[in-house]
């Protein structure tokens, strides 16, 4: 074996062949081949041949069995000089895990011998290798000669082993029996189930048996299960093992189960009656395991496979045909055809399991249905009921559907289904058609209803808002309208929800749905009285409530609880004006309009509301245009605005001294620098009727150094203005440093001070 360097991969064995490798013989399995070729080059070992190949430590039943990893079995073809597809036709290489092959035959592993070397030995005379089909463990005998192939060797009396190179000897330790000796009785005929399996081995694995069409490792292993059951051998283990341990009784086995398969269904209709024969030898006292002694349990295992098909059948066909014979619940489940169930018996307990109902309910519906065969007797002998009645029955129960289970369908709750039943959109069964009282509902009505509503479905396109099944009812709109609407084209749904059901899971354009379906009202909701008055909800229900809004009563199914008319609207609009509305006439904000209107003098009427009410003949045109002069001051209170307002207050100021002011930093001096006037512009402050002036340290510093200092406080909004000479203004000013500080002063709505010292120093500018 080629060993890699230390610190180096490994390197894959180099393909070499025999220089004169032994030909495959017809059938031969691997391990023959392989000993063939060792005995020929004198290894005493045969797996020395290929140690090369890296598969020398396992041993030639381990080589036949399991498939070399990676390129190694290209390279075993090449040693032996055989192209792969023949070296996995000698092999017993499975495709899958759990399966093998025998000359390309899928066979599960536990129906081989494949550690045995079974041999005839007048074949091993004609020609010296070991068959392939020797490996099948159901086959006893040799095809050709009908000798007993051995498990063991007559010399040691150990199973024969691959062991050495030579094939005609045994491998075992300390024998060396020649296994091609043969002294015994001259041969017989081979058993039928031998040849019958040799004719599907030769016929490749596409063959199967007539009649059951079964292929050749599925007919071995149901003629061994079918015969050991008919020989009471039910419990028999691994095939291999008790092929191997109980020949004798493996061979009678195959022989009753061969004879089963080939007469088919007759056969194993005779294997049955056999069993029901015997069946009070088994101690149970009734049941399918009384009967068939565990028969059914193994059919019932392998019907999940598609070979088993055939089996399932003709045992559904012999049941079918018992009249006497009692099923259970679960045996009608597996053969739930009509015609096997025809004339079975079922005992009312399995009937009410079956049904899925009290057993009470079971002996009313038989009572009903005319389910019985034997009615009960009161003696204690068991409730018979026909069981192609209860599947009947069952069918019946299984097209009809409780509240529940209709809900799921059609995905809604409760109350839609109440609808919808109310309505006539869903019809009940009849009392006298119910399997129980609590299904009601037709299967395929409710099914239908959901295919045909689902089917309307037009999909919206991309971007467009969609609502559910439940939005589109609102408005106390009733589920059934919708749907009939739906069925006669009048509304389409235009999308599914996807993680919905049924009904349930439509969608809808909320607009469609609204021009279709809106019903005639003469009112209009609170939500839709504020929509159409264009304010909030609150306000409006807060009016509804203390009688500023009228109401009105309304008695459709559409228009409950507090409901107001178009001409209440309409008198609430004539005799009541809001604080927003007056915010839009004089282009400011509803909230700053209440704020000034408080301040000149007019209260909103007392009310919850967050929009302030008023009574219209209350705010005239007059109180109107005041707010949008105050509204056009305090806009022009810019900082361009104020300094030419403090240009006017100098140029009256110096009107009313006699002297020429001129702009001096920021205030204004004559030209001999003797008087300093110092104007300051201050607007209102928004929550008050303070004005608010900013003065700083170095005003403070100018009208100081002045001879003659004078100040004003310029009123922007109501252009008047407060003049005082510098000694008084002085008790005015904060006393502060550099930093500028805040002069507060109070006037009402019409600019006048309230402060009587600083009203007399008021002046009021021209074009007020």
């Amino acid at each position: 074996m080629l060993r890699p360097r230390r610190g180096r991969p490994a390197v894959s064995p180099r393909p070499y062949t025999l220089p004169s490798a032994c030909i495959p013989l017809d059938d031969e399995s691997l391990p023959s081949l392989v000993a063939r070729n060792a005995d020929r080059y004198g290894f005493k070992d045969p797996m020395l041949i290929v140690e090369r190949l890296g598969l020398h430590k396992q041993s030639l039943p381990a080589l036949a069995s399991e498939r070399p990893p990676g390129d190694k079995a290209a390279a075993l073809a090449t040693l032996l000089g055989v192209d792969e597809g023949t070296l996995e036709g000698m092999s017993n290489w499975g495709r899958s895990p759990n399966m093998a092959t025998v000359g390309a035959h899928e066979i599960r592993p536990r129906h081989l011998h494949a550690g045995l070397r079974r041999s005839c030995p007048l074949c091993l005379q004609d020609s010296l290798h070991h068959r392939s089909f020797w490996n099948i463990s159901a086959v006893q005998h040799c095809t050709v000669h009908g000798l007993a192939l051995p498990v063991r060797c007559p010399g040691c009396g150990h199973p024969p082993s691959w062991r050495g190179k030579r094939l005609d000897r045994c491998g075992n330790p300390g024998c060396d029996h020649d296994l091609t000796a043969w002294s015994g009785p001259p041969s017989e005929p081979a058993p039928e189930y031998a040849l019958g399996l040799h004719a599907l081995y030769r016929d490749g694995p596409s063959a199967t048996l007539p009649g059951c069409g079964l292929p050749l490792a599925r007919a071995a292993e149901a003629a061994l299960a079918i015969g050991c059951f008919a020989l009471n051998q039910g419990k028999m283990g691994r095939p291999d093992s008790f092929l191997r341990e109980h020949g004798e009784l493996a061979h009678d086995a195959m022989i009753k189960g061969w004879e089963a398969l080939t007469d088919w269904p007759h056969g194993l209709h005779r294997v049955l009656d056999g069993l029901r024969s015997r069946a009070g030898e088994r101690g149970w006292r009734f049941g399918m395991r009384r009967e068939f002694g565990g028969l059914h349990r193994w059919l019932y295992d392998a019907a999940a496979e598609p070979w088993a098909a055939q089996l399932k059948k003709g045992f559904a066909d012999y049941l079918a045909g018992q009249p006497d014979l009692r099923a259970s619940a679960a045996a009608l489940k597996r053969f739930g055809s009509p015609d096997a169930l025809r004339n079975r018996h079922m005992t009312a307990n399995d009937a009410a399991e079956y049904l899925g109902v009290a057993p009470e309910t079971m002996a009313e519906l038989a009572t009903r249905e005319k389910l019985h065969l034997l009615p009960p007797s009161g003696a204690g002998t068991p409730t018979l009921l026909r069981a192609d009645l209860v599947h009947a029955l069952k069918q019946k129960k299984q097209g009809t559907l409780m509240k529940q289970e209709a809900e799921a369908i059609l995905g809604v709750g409760r109350p839609t289904l109440g609808q919808l039943l109310e309505d006539g959109v869903l019809s009940t069964l009849p009392p006298d058609q119910r399997v129980t009282h609590q299904r009601i509902l037709r299967r395929d009505e409710v099914e239908e209803l959901v295919v045909r509503v689902v089917a309307a479905v037009v999909p919206a396109r991309q971007g467009t808002q969609l609502v559910s099944f439940s939005g589109a009812m609102a408005g106390r709109r009733g589920a059934s309208t919708l749907i009939q609407a739906i069925l006669k084209g009048r509304v389409v749904p235009r999308g599914t929800a996807p993680k919905r059901k049924g009904i349930g899971s439509l969608l809808f354009n909320s607009r469609e749905v609204e021009a279709a379906l809106a019903p005639g009202r003469a009112t209009l909701s609170l939500v839709e009285a504020a929509q159409r008055m264009g304010l909030e909800i609150d306000s409006v229900r807060a009016w509804a409530a203390e009688g500023f809004l009228g109401t009105a009563a309304s008695d459709s199914a559409f228009e409950r609880g507090t409901r107001v008319t178009e001409d209440g609207i309409a008198s609430f609009s004539a005799e009541y004006i809001t604080s927003s509305e007056i915010g839009k006439e004089t282009g400011t904000s509803g909230r700053w309009a209440a704020e000034r209107l408080d301040f000149q003098g007019h209260p909103p009427l007392a009310s919850a509301s967050t929009t302030k009410l008023y009574r219209r003949a209350d705010i005239s045109p007059a109180v109107l245009t005041r707010l949008q002069e105050r509204k056009s001051a305090g806009r022009a209170a810019s900082a361009s605005a104020a300094f030419d307002l403090a240009r006017e207050v100098a140029d009256a100021v110096a009107s009313e001294l006699g002297v020429d002011l001129q702009r001096a930093w920021n205030g204004f001096s004559d030209g001999d620098g003797k008087v300093y006037l110092q104007a300051v512009a201050g607007r209102r402050q928004r929550y008050s009727s303070k004005y608010a002036f900013r003065f700083s340290g170095h005003m403070r510093e100018r009208l100081e150094r002045a001879q003659t200092g004078m100040l004003a406080l310029a009123l922007v909004e109501d252009r008047s203005f407060i003049l005082l000479p510098w000694a008084a203004a002085k008790q005015l000013v904060p006393a502060g440093g550099r930093y500028r500080e805040t002069i507060y002063v109070d006037a009402d709505a019409r600019g006048a001070v309230a402060d009587e010292r600083l009203a007399a120093a008021q002046r009021w500018l021209l074009g007020r």
